[in-house]
């Protein structure tokens, strides 16, 4: 992966700093899935002001190595 690419990418702990603050903000929509496994997040959707545009994020992991 070059590495202007992985200097911008989050790890799994990262992850679950955003769910949390996003939690702790009162975003309007957290959607999370995680591994059945072992219990990381696959996907990540969430929306802070249903009023506002363009502010959601979205987090796919896939292909993890352990």
């Amino acid at each position: 992966m070059p590495e202007n690419i992985r200097e911008n990418l989050l790890s799994v702990n990262e992850i679950f700093d955003v769910i949390e603050n996003a939690y702790n903000s009162g975003a309007e929509e957290v959607n999370v899935t995680y591994d059945e496994e072992y219990g990381y997040p696959t996907s990540v959707f969430i929306n802070q002001d249903f009023n506002m545009q363009d502010e959601e994020v979205y987090y796919n992991l896939s292909n993890m190595q352990l």
